[in-house]
């Protein structure tokens, strides 16, 4: 089990390179380091911690929450090298959204709160915060190390509702900025085209159901414009109950096993490139 640790031990942890796994002791996020290398995989919305103290003043019970996390997102990349996973529900906060839509009241076309504002909007906005002072530590050490970074944004989405097909994954690229990040894409493409996934007829797509219009990739372009490259990924929820989060053991190894294939051919690609 992680153990539980304060951001400032983390940001020690990280500036002078050791490789550990922990548990942020406020519970904003979760952090693995195995070794440090220039690609990171971030799960913003893994988790799905709503303070008890906020149930009373919430419409939605705990359920209808969770139908919109992004559930086992962080598991799904276990593996990798690094992995930097939010432990708070969107609907407390949304660390995909910036900072000043922390007051948020309404969350995917449903009102949140009894009285119609958000009353902890101050102190999600500095949880939000700190996950970013966070990863901005991180980034600004594997750009010392390497010069550069490749960040996989993994999200997760429901499919029930959406009626027609949808792809297994879906590659958001409409606010790419540089060249060299289309160039990355094509390789991310390539690597998930030829996937092979029972009962799935569309592998694969750019833009369809999310274009990549999301806070991380906005903020990392804005603090790191020439160093890192991110990519926003949203995969089917297949591998687990959408309704419950409960996971599908066989589906869940197999798209573990593709995706990290995936990451891996396109980060040394990546790597090579640089």
């Amino acid at each position: 089990m992680d153990r539980k640790i304060g951001q400032a031990n983390a940001v020690a942890k990280i500036i002078n390179q050791e490789c550990f796994s922990a548990l942020d002791a406020d519970g904003i996020w979760k952090i693995s380091i195995k070794e440090y290398v220039p690609l990171i995989c971030v799960a913003l919305h893994d988790g799905s911690a709503f303070p008890l103290e906020l149930e009373q003043h919430c419409l939605l019970a705990s359920a209808e929450r969770v139908f919109e996390e992004d559930p086992h997102t962080a598991e799904l990349v276990v593996s990798q090298p690094i992995v930097l996973s939010g432990l708070d529900s969107r609907y407390y906060y949304d660390l995909n959204r910036p900072p000043s839509h922390c007051d948020q009241t309404v969350v995917f076309g449903r009102h949140v709160w009894k009285k119609d504002i958000h009353p902890f909007s101050s102190l999600a906005k500095q949880r939000h915060e700190k996950f970013y002072a966070l990863c901005k530590v991180l980034l600004d050490k594997l750009v010392e190390l390497f010069g550069y970074c490749l960040i996989f944004d993994i999200h997760s989405y429901n499919y029930s509702r959406i009626n027609r097909e949808t792809p297994l994954f879906n590659l958001g690229t409409a606010n790419f900025k540089r060249e060299d990040e289309h160039l990355i894409a094509r390789q991310w493409k390539q690597a998930l085209a030829d996937i092979n996934f029972p009962g799935v007829k569309i592998p694969f797509a750019e833009n369809d159901v999310f274009k990549g219009d999301g806070y991380l990739l906005q903020w990392i372009q804005r603090e790191f414009p020439k160093t890192c490259m991110t990519i926003p990924l949203d995969i089917k929820k297949i591998y687990c109950d959408e309704v419950t989060g409960e996971i599908y053991p066989l589906r869940f190894r197999r798209l573990t096993q593709m995706l990290n294939d995936a990451i891996h051919a396109t980060a040394l690609t990546f790597q090579k490139g640089r």
